[in-house]
């Protein structure tokens, strides 16, 4: 992203002070609230004589990723509890993956919903061969996840922030992949200005020379669905219906239920600025 090589970062990265000052990103949005776990071998540390919790982790070998805020983390919550452990530096996921399981590291930590993945890929391949594994109940810290682009592109950075509010909008509105078209052609009838807009209308998004066409938002929702449906694509099995709501989604290895990622309406915090 710095150098240039892309536009927009979207992926596991937490907004923090030093990415947003010096490393001149720009976050767009959260869209995903996540926090840190840790995932463990149940031979060397089993769970219930841990009581399921990292506080019992004391003298572990954890396998963590070199120069992330989970290696930060880490080290404030192991040392502000005095439990003593070993960190394991990694340059990627492979290698915590394969130290793991090689027995190098009792443990591995990363963003929660991570764990989770990882967790249910062990578990299915039988890459652990019978060792059981199991995820702490605690979240070690606060994780904000979001898109970031470069400072000083400020057109740029509304445009990626304005789709995932978009998405967020649709969601609450009713708005899905399937029926975008249909939606915007009802709305227009003076039924529903808010909807109109959001579907219709580029709202000042791009810049005087090239600004967004007025159905910019319908052509996100062909491709990726509302805020919803993207959170199904990801964690669920692919087959909401982007309305009827958190409870409605299926095979999910992380549930929105009742998590800071469901829509306010749902008791989450998820909302967006008003599209107008």
């Amino acid at each position: 992203l710095a150098s240039g090589t892309i536009d927009v970062l979207i992926r596991t990265t937490t907004w923090t002070t030093s990415r947003d000052a010096d490393l001149n990103a720009d976050f767009a949005g959260m869209n995903f609230f996540d926090g840190q776990g840790i995932l463990v071998r149940e031979d060397v540390f089993p769970a219930a004589a841990a009581g399921n919790s990292a506080g019992g982790l004391d003298g572990a070998n954890i396998c963590v990723g070199i120069g992330t805020t989970t290696e930060g983390n880490m080290v404030d919550w192991f040392s502000s509890r005095n439990i003593a452990f070993t960190s394991v530096p990694v340059a990627d996921a492979a290698e915590a993956t394969a130290k793991f399981i090689d027995g190098s590291c009792d443990a591995f930590t990363g963003d929660m919903s991570a764990m989770v993945a990882k967790k249910w890929q062990l578990d299915g391949d039988d890459s652990m061969g019978g060792v059981d594994i199991w995820i702490a109940s605690e979240l070690m810290s606060k994780e904000p996840l979001g898109a970031a682009t470069r400072d000083m592109d400020s057109d740029f950075k509304d445009v990626v922030a304005w789709v995932w509010y978009g998405m967020v909008t649709a969601e609450e509105m009713g708005v899905t992949a399937a029926n975008a078209a249909a939606s915007a052609a009802a709305a227009c009838d003076g039924s529903d200005p808010g909807m109109c807009r959001l579907l219709t209308e580029n709202l000042g998004l791009g810049t005087a020379a090239n600004p967004l066409a007025g159905d910019w938002m319908q052509a996100v929702l062909a491709t990726a669905g509302n805020y919803g449906e993207a959170y199904d694509d990801a964690f669920c099995d692919g087959t909401y219906d982007g309305v009827s709501g958190s409870a409605a989604m299926t095979g999910c290895l992380i549930s929105r239920v009742g998590t800071l990622n469901a829509l306010v309406s749902e008791g989450g915090i998820q909302y967006a600025p008003a599209m107008r």
